[in-house]
């Protein structure tokens, strides 16, 4: 699992698949987007600019491994760091 940790109260959904290497541009991320293969806590999303807040967890699944990620607050715990 990738942790993404933001200073913000949210990222855009292509932006943080950019920022987690898991696609190398925004154009490549709306396409992984709109193909529904991105789900936000186990919802497939459609919003490129879908607001990505902490607590989420975003994972990737294209027939291979699937990715996932969490997103947390700077200066916040994860429920991992339990």
């Amino acid at each position: 699992m990738i942790t993404i940790t933001l200073t913000d109260d949210f990222i855009p959904a292509t932006a943080l698949l950019k920022l987690s290497g898991i696609c190398a541009t925004g154009g490549e991320a709306a396409h992984l987007i709109a193909s529904g293969l991105v789900m936000v806590d186990g919802h497939t999303i459609s919003e490129k600019r879908k607001k990505i807040r902490p607590g989420s967890i975003v994972t990737f699944a294209d027939g291979g491994p699937e990715e996932q990620i969490m997103v947390v607050k700077d200066g916040e715990k994860s429920d991992l760091d339990a």
